[in-house]
C-alpha cells in the first residue's frame, strides 16, 4: 500500500478517530508521564451480535473478512496505541458457532494476542456472537487505567488507578 501511494502520489493514512478521542489522549499522556510505570498487560474486547446473515459485513468480498475487520480493529489499535508500541508476536484462535452464517474467511469469534518489544502483551477478543463488548484495561507495574464503553460513539468512559 506505501508503495502504491508513493508511484500514484497520493497520501496514505490511517482514518481512526480514537487516536483522537479525549480519554485516550489523556491515557498515552499519562503513560509517557510514567503514571502506569512499566507497562505489563492490555486486554481489549469488541462486540456484538451480528443480525441479518445476507448484510455486507458477512460477504467477504465487501467487507474483507469478518469481525476482526469490522470491530477487532479498535482492539488492535487501542493495544498499539495505548502501549505504544508495535507488537513482535501475534497468535489467534477463531471460533465459529454458526458455519452457515459465517462462511469461509469471515470470522465470528477471533480470540488474539499480541507480545510487544517491552514484554508487554495484549489479549483481546473480537466477537459476532456477544452483544455489548466494548472494553479497554492496561496495567503497568505502578498505575491501570480502565474504559468502558471503549469505542464507541461515546460518550467513552473511564477510571484510572487515581480515581480519575
Amino acid at each position: 500500500m506505501i508503495d502504491a501511494c508513493k508511484n500514484a502520489g497520493v497520501k496514505l493514512l490511517v482514518a481512526y478517530r480514537m487516536h483522537f478521542e479525549p480519554k485516550n489522549l489523556e491515557i498515552v499522556k499519562m503513560r509517557i508521564a510514567g503514571e502506569f510505570g512499566k507497562i505489563k498487560s492490555f486486554t481489549g474486547s469488541a462486540g456484538y451480535i451480528i443480525g441479518d446473515p445476507n448484510q455486507r459485513r458477512l460477504d467477504k468480498a465487501k467487507a474483507g473478512g469478518g469481525s476482526l475487520m469490522d470491530i477487532g480493529i479498535f482492539a488492535v489499535n487501542g493495544a498499539r496505541y495505548m502501549v505504544g508500541e508495535d507488537p513482535i508476536w501475534v497468535t489467534a484462535q477463531e471460533s465459529k458457532t454458526d458455519p452457515e452464517k459465517f462462511k469461509e474467511g469471515v470470522d465470528e469469534t477471533i480470540y488474539f494476542k499480541f507480545g510487544f518489544p517491552s514484554g508487554a502483551v495484549a489479549s483481546c477478543l473480537s466477537t459476532y456472537n456477544m452483544n455489548n463488548i466494548d472494553h479497554f484495561s492496561m496495567i503497568g507495574d505502578r498505575g491501570k487505567v480502565e474504559l468502558a464503553p471503549a469505542s464507541g460513539y461515546g460518550p467513552i468512559e473511564g477510571e484510572t488507578h487515581n480515581g480519575n
